[in-house]
């Protein structure tokens, strides 16, 4: 029997249309319910405009890059509470710790293993659900 999933979205930023159909699938298999884009401006667009319970985010999408994106949701009072797990190739150190620098809550790598992906997720909720809702102001 699935586990109940929480109640939202999950919004993936993702330029690679092949990448971006894989996530959802694998999400959506899952119970999740799934929102994508394909580029950055509209990944801050519906972040605040409808506060995803997730963002999966390219670190290498075209105008503004995936690190950037996250950096500015996290100095975004209504949306700094939300997770960011970054979805790159580059598996460098620099890239890794400028993401997490940033404020993402999880790199993982491409390609992936779409099980251990769900895990993460898993794993980023199951934290969510132990921590305290954000105040609004």
């Amino acid at each position: 029997m699935k586990q109940r999933k929480p109640e939202g979205a999950i919004l993936i930023g993702e330029d690679h249309p092949d990448t971006l159909q894989i996530l959802k699938v694998v999400l959506e298999s899952e119970g999740y319910r799934v929102d994508t884009v394909s580029d950055s401006e509209t990944v801050l667009a519906k972040a605040t405009r409808n506060k995803p319970l997730l963002i999966l985010l390219d670190m290498m999408l075209p105008k503004i890059g995936g690190v950037e994106v996250c950096r500015r949701l996290k100095h975004d009072l209504s949306t700094a509470h939300i997770p960011v797990v970054i979805i790159t190739a580059k598996s460098d150190h620099e890239a890794r710790a400028g993401a997490m620098a940033a404020g993402a809550d999880a790199y993982v790598l491409k390609p992936f293993d779409p099980a251990d992906l769900v895990e993460r997720v898993n794993k980023i909720f199951d934290r969510i659900a132990l921590a305290p809702l954000p105040q609004s102001t």
